[in-house]
């Protein structure tokens, strides 16, 4: 019952990330059972998408919203506990749609469906299916923080769509399965609309058609900025931004072949662009009270700043001082004069006199944070009550570095302080936090089960490889050919970065200015000019040093095979002290730094005579992770490839008794598995195939300084083995003349 919808492939799929597909796909169950069977996926035997059950779940919430200070989920407790089994079946549900194509955490998705199921008497078991989509789903949007804290609007809102639902005859339903625009009637049909419910669930029925993006104002702003590349807008309602957005997306598309999200440069920087700083800007100190670094860990993770605001009635953003002064008496008449005179200032301050792109300090013991007021304020009905949006710069400052003015001030008993006269010094500051990117951790996502079953890898060796990542930055891979160092090194670096990964391949003529930056010729119109091009390792640094929140991964395949020192230039510098900046030999005016969140794998074959080029400030600076056929835990995988696909293990043994016969001096010429785990080896002929053209012509090249062509057919050819290793196993007698005949 999945719905569909004609369009171009190659206008659509192509031009969706792996991720926001694979959210909508994890998603598809339950929305099929929604539109269809309305059936329960979590208890097959119930059914849930049913007008009364949305009458009753809207009602439970939607008509018995509860005001005051208790957290949300202590609230929906109280609210749904008592309802019957079907309506806390549909409210889990609801809330798996609503946080499995969000950024969240895993461990977060599964708690919040776990804990509506334990409302019910009897709490069934989550299916191992949604357990995994929950705890790994990689997301398709962040949500941020308004998305966070509405669920009590999102719960009902649903519901209300499911009674919505329930209520068209089926050529109605039909209609709206295949038909998106006719299912966007259906979804914005809503007395009570909640865009963000209205946009993630037009996405998960229709993942090609929509966009993960849960704002209708930056829908409206990407159609603006890109309208003229479809002829202008169509209309100005919401299908029409979305249908307008759709055939954006579709134009873009045909002119690129790589996945693209409106969020990411440089498509955010046409419809979204950064704002000048206005020079009628001010500068605050919020200090987070008695709850010290408990706060500011709350600020700095969910992107905003706060006040208790405990006794304080909602005001309105722009209330003006006396307004404020009467509801702190009113709240506040417990306190002392010179406290409500205090109060009265901060939230002044904080509701009126702050505003958007102000900056910000805040400060614990001896750290400091700067940040950008992102938005107006807002109460919230859990504590702290009293907030606004801030986008926060991820380096820590230490106290020592800010501006006089701002060090000064930080005692203040105030919690709101004017610091404006500081505002200068704390822009310049901010940039070179940012830019330098000192203090930034990132811990990367250790293996899963599916990734080591994948690489038939055991996941302690594939936590150990990323821990070893994650604590050195870079490192590099070596071992005889065939035993999938790139393979792996490719996996890896997929599964920790995404789509933030690149590959390049050293060889010979491989120079500094291939893989940092250097002159390149640039047509012009009636000649040619050069000018300084960025290579692959620059291009990468600058999109780690702009996301520094995301971890980036280069791959250096054959890192042996070029000159690593000429190559590498300043690097060697960098790689020992990430943050530092130095200036470049083609920008001499241009400071460059190795942001932390970029990564660095190298690959290395040992059988290569060029493995003499890698000198001793490449082997300081890189640890070495070695893959080799005898040792574990490559010995073990070609074994286990053919276990996972019902194959005969004599490839397996094959492999094992000629590696056995080239150790000793012969240890570095052993072969990998990856050549035996082609399809076409399962087959003799094939496998014939593979031997004499493949692992022969390897053997002959590596060991051409103590054995001849012959020599090696002779003691190394298909049949020698096969017959070396049934004489161990005591089924046929020993026989040295006997040998592969050599190929002519």
């Amino acid at each position: 019952m999945t719905p569909t919808y004609s369009i171009d492939p190659a206008r659509t799929a192509a031009s969706r990330h792996d991720y926001e597909i694979e959210s909508a796909t994890g998603a598809s169950s339950v929305i099929s059972c929604m539109l269809g069977s309305g059936m329960s996926t979590i208890d097959p035997t119930t059914q849930i998408w049913t007008a009364a059950a949305g009458r009753a779940l809207n009602a439970a919430i939607g008509d018995n919203l509860m005001l005051g200070d208790e957290p949300t989920w202590v609230k929906l407790e109280r609210q749904l506990s008592h309802q019957p089994r079907e309506v806390l079946l549909l409210a889990a549900e609801i809330v798996f749609l609503r946080d499995l194509p969000n950024e969240f955490k895993g461990e977060t998705r599964l708690a919040d469906v776990n804990r509506v199921l334990s409302w019910t008497t009897d709490p069934p078991e989550l299916p191992e299916s949604l357990n995994d989509l929950l705890l790994n789903s990689p997301g398709a949007f962040k949500g941020g923080m308004g998305y966070n804290q509405y669920l009590w609007k999102a719960i009902p809102w649903y519901a209300r769509f499911v009674t919505r639902w329930a209520s068209l005859d089926e050529s109605q339903k039909d209609a709206a399965r295949s038909d998106p625009w006719a299912f966007h009637d259906i979804v914005t049909n809503d007395d009570d609309d909640f865009a963000m419910g209205r946009n993630v669930l037009l996405f998960l029925v229709f993942p090609l058609v929509f966009e993960p993006i849960i704002n209708d104002r930056h829908k409206r702003m990407i159609r603006d900025a890109f309208a003229s590349e479809i002829g202008g807008p169509t209309g100005t309602d919401l299908k029409a931004i979305d249908r307008d957005v759709l055939a954006i997306r579709a134009k873009f598309a045909a002119e690129r072949s790589q996945p693209f999200d409106f969020y990411e440069e440089p498509w955010r920087g046409f419809w979204q662009p950064d704002k000048p700083v206005k020079a009628d800007r001010r500068a605050w100190l919020v200090r987070p009270g008695p709850e010290g670094l408990q706060v500011v860990d709350s600020w700095l993770d969910d992107g905003f700043v706060s006040l208790a605001a405990s006794h304080l009635e909602p005001l309105a953003p722009g209330c003006s001082r006396d307004g404020v002064q009467a509801a702190v008496s009113d709240g506040y008449e417990h306190v002392e004069y010179p406290q409500r005179r205090a109060l009265t200032e901060d939230y002044f301050a904080f509701l009126t006199t702050m505003s958007e792109d102000d900056l910000l300090v805040t400060r614990h013991d001896d750290q400091s944070w700067i940040g950008r007021i992102a938005g107006e304020p807002y109460f919230t009905d859990e504590n702290p009550r009293l907030r606004r949006p801030v986008e926060w710069s991820p380096t820590v400052v230490p106290v020592e570095a800010l501006p006089p003015e701002a060090a000064a001030l930080a005692g203040n008993l105030r919690l709101v302080v004017d610091i404006t006269s500081a505002r200068d010094a704390l822009i310049a500051l901010l940039r070179e936090d940012i830019s330098a990117d000192t203090t930034l951790e990132l811990a990367l996502p250790r293996a899963t089960d599916e990734l080591a079953a994948d690489l038939h890898l055991p996941k302690p060796w594939l936590d150990e490889y990323i821990g070893l990542l994650e604590s050195r930055r870079q490192l590099i891979v070596y071992g005889p050919p065939g035993t999938g160092k790139t393979f792996v090194a490719r996996r890896i670096a997929r599964h920790v970065a995404g789509d933030n990964m690149r590959i390049v391949q050293f060889h010979s003529s491989y120079a500094y200015e291939d893989f940092f930056e250097g002159l390149r010729p640039v047509p012009a119109k009636e000649s040619v000019t050069y000018a300084v091009m960025p290579g692959p390792l620059s291009l990468l640094a600058t999109a780690a040093a702009d996301d520094p929140a995301h971890p980036y991964v280069l791959i250096i395949d054959e890192i042996n095979r070029a000159d690593t020192a000429k190559v590498f230039g300043e690097l060697y510098y960098l790689l020992e002290y990430r943050g530092d900046k130095i200036n470049l030999q083609y920008s001499p005016d241009k400071e460059f730094f190795l942001p932390k969140n970029l990564y660095f794998i190298g690959t290395m074959n040992t059988a290569d005579r060029s493995i003499a080029l890698i000198d001793a400030a490449i082997r300081r600076r890189f640890p070495f992770i070695e893959m080799h056929p005898s040792e574990e835990p490559v010995s073990g995988v070609l074994a286990s490839y053919l276990k996972s696909v019902g194959g005969s293990p004599e490839r397996a043994e094959l492999l094992a008794e000629l590696n056995s016969q080239l150790n000793g001096k012969l240890r570095e010429f052993q072969i990998g598995p990856s050549y035996l785990m082609r399809d076409e080896a399962a087959t003799e002929s094939g496998l014939s195939r593979i031997w004499r053209y493949d692992i022969l012509p390897l053997l002959e090249e590596q060991l051409y300084v103590t054995h001849n062509r012959n020599d090696v057919h002779t003691n190394f050819g298909l049949d020698a083995i096969r017959k070396s290793l049934a004489k161990k196993r005591g089924q046929v007698p020993v026989d040295t003349t006997i040998a592969d005949e050599p190929e002519a």
